[in-house]
């Protein structure tokens, strides 16, 4: 069995794709890959299966967007750990393998963030740690992370109410309320080249929308009457003046969302959120394990098992 599956979900960036999946040709023996297609309209299946004869390819005729994919592409998995990258982004070297491995020797470590470099924005790097020490994060990008396939499939994955974007941020809430956490790994950056094949509409709709589900959700009392007061005030305005009319129409759909949902709630507990969102809010999202552990007190071993999210 391999230590590591990559997973990918694609949808009409077959350029993209190709370049992912050359940087990764390296590394072919020593991880699964699979890809799942998305309902692409190009001739993606014709490239992947000439080209990558190697890696899996799952083909999916009806849409039904990138979240549901990576839930999917996790129960298609034969690795241990998942590593989550997207078509529009690529590896530099096979650092990622050991960083990875290593991370998870912790049994309280449920997902891993990698560092990266959005290319089209500038050279910096994030989700990086600039100490030695270990380090936790309260919430990692889906373009360079991996977790615990088992934790994943046990605590439900990522959340497929949320549609688009912000499922990284609802995990990691599931995560911290179990007493896991998430580890900053030091790896060679993945290179994420932003594709313009998205729809900024769509962005700022589900961003504001979002916003209200994960409170709804996550955020205990009585933090949420503030938390989602100010999100829905907030979140017409999220994009500026340009994008109002979407995140309006967000902030709508996510009222009625949380109000659908509500009965699914399963708040972060009160000592750990109190901790979780100061970090939350700083430039970085970090914490020294030790000093998080001193601060929430120790986690219990492997403290997800036999307990569903």
């Amino acid at each position: 069995m391999v230590a590591i599956t990559i997973a990918i979900s694609t949808k009409n960036r077959r350029a993209e794709l190709d370049r992912c999946l050359e940087s990764l040709r390296p590394y072919f023996n020593e991880c699964e890959v699979i890809v799942a297609d998305d309902g692409s309209g190009d001739d993606t299946q014709c490239l992947v299966k000439s080209k990558y004869p190697e890696v899996g390819f799952i083909r999916h005729e009806q849409s039904v967007g990138y979240i549901v994919r990576r839930n999917q592409l996790v129960m298609r998995a034969k690795g241990r750990f998942v590593m989550f990258i997207d078509d529009d982004a690529c590896v530099q070297d096979g650092s990622f393998i050991h960083e990875i491995t290593e991370a998870f020797r912790d049994e309280n470590v449920q997902a891993v963030a990698l560092p990266y470099i959005d290319v089209n924005l500038g050279p910096e790097v994030r989700q990086f740690s600039k100490t030695k020490s270990r380090c936790i994060i309260t919430q990692f990008r889906g373009t360079a992370c991996a977790v615990r396939r088992a934790y994943f499939l046990d605590s439900g994955g990522f959340p497929e109410t949320f549609v688009h974007l912000n499922e990284e941020s609802a995990f990691c809430a599931k995560i911290y309320r179990s007493g896991g956490y998430v580890l900053v790994v030091n790896s060679s950056p993945i290179l994420h080249y932003e594709s313009p094949v998205r729809s900024p509409q769509k962005k700022h709709y589900f961003n504001a929308r979002n916003a209200l589900l994960y409170a709804a959700l996550f955020v205990p009392f009585p933090f949420i009457l503030h938390y989602f007061a100010v999100s829905a005030l907030k979140g017409p305005f999220r994009g500026g003046a340009s994008w109002v009319w979407p995140s309006l129409c967000g902030t709508i759909s996510g009222c009625v969302c949380s109000i659908q949902h509500f009965r699914a709630r399963c708040p972060i507990p009160r000592r750990v959120f109190t901790q979780y969102w100061v970090l939350r809010k700083t430039s970085s999202n970090m914490c020294d394990l030790e000093k998080w552990l001193k601060i929430v007190g120790k986690t219990p071993d492997v403290p997800w098992k036999n307990a569903k999210a």
